[in-house]
């Protein structure tokens, strides 16, 4: 019994990208990309799943939960429950002692403030809201009061002064939305001036990348706005609706990329999209899933 629950906790470790010292003293480990999939392997349905930045060794982590992020010091997640176990919730990264923040099932979209202390979310009951409560549990209060339509997709900013979000739900590739931005003590409202939707600020808290969607179909692309000169590059590859993932140094992002030969974007990649030049290498395929965040690996 006690070799079996070894041999568990070392599988859970490798799977979340945590490290297991060999018997010479080396170390296996895989950079913590989260990924979600509906149907990746015929055994295990919807979860997440983690993977190297390159789409190799790609492990099961989790069923019933999804948009997972990791916490910013790499040691727990802020995550979505299915039901029947829905609501926010976190966990440690042995995937034990998990802890319930909510339990309304139409929360979702949790984002962690960079010290690690409060999780923003989305909360949708009366109106669909930015919320925050503390990462130990308790007392929810909502952030916007003002009334800016539907606010969905909260991002908090690597210097914790901000929360970028968007203010409409997207449905069928259809949105007529701006992005915002807050302080977290809802302080500072101010609208971008840009249509788009599922904001995630670059490392230096200096961009923003974004989906918008194509006016021809139900596919969307992606833009990554500079704050400072409201400047926006655009990148003309086709996109199924996920939230784009910074990579650690900033130079690339995570996307949901529709193959060349699917018209209809029935077949995707989860790809990395280079931001010099636009170059976009498939890294793998996920049935109707996508990438979640990525973690700067913490060191052996």
């Amino acid at each position: 019994m006690c070799v079996l629950r070894a041999s568990l906790v070392t599988g859970i470790l490798i799977v979340l990208g945590l490290g297991v010292s060999g018997a010479a003293g080396g170390s296996s480990h895989i950079d913590p990309v989260l990924v979600w999939c509906y149907d990746c392997r015929a055994y295990e349905s919807v979860g997440l799943y983690t993977m190297r930045p390159d789409g190799t060794h790609f492990r099961f982590r989790l069923r019933g939960f999804r948009q997972a992020r990791w916490s910013p010091d790499g040691g727990r997640l802020a995550l979505v429950g299915e039901a029947p176990r829905p609501g926010i919730w976190t966990a440690p990264p042995d995937g034990r002692g998990m802890k319930r923040l909510t339990a309304w099932k139409y929360d979702s979209s949790p984002t962690w403030s960079p010290d690690g202390r409060k999780i923003v979310f989305v909360h949708s009951r009366d109106s669909t809201r930015l919320w925050m409560i503390s990462a130990a549990g308790g007392r929810k209060h909502p952030v916007v009061r003002k009334d800016t339509g539907e606010q969905n997709y909260p991002d908090w900013s690597p210097r914790g002064d901000r929360i970028a979000f968007s203010n409409t739900r997207v449905n069928y590739g259809e949105t007529d939305g701006d992005l915002f931005v807050v302080r977290p003590d809802g302080t500072g409202l101010r609208r971008l001036g840009h249509p788009g939707v599922m904001p995630r600020w670059s490392p230096d808290g200096k961009r923003l990348a974004y989906l918008i969607p194509r006016l021809d179909d139900d596919q969307f692309v992606v833009r990554v706005l500079t704050l400072r000169t409201n400047r926006v590059r655009r990148y003309a590859v086709r996109l199924n609706l996920a939230a784009p993932v910074w990579s650690p140094d900033g130079n690339s992002l995570l996307v949901n990329a529709c193959r060349p030969d699917s018209p209809d974007c029935e077949l995707d990649d989860v790809s990395k999209l280079r931001l010099r030049d636009g170059q976009i290498t498939a890294l793998r395929n996920l049935p109707l899933g996508g990438p979640v965040d990525w973690r700067r690996p913490r060191a052996p």
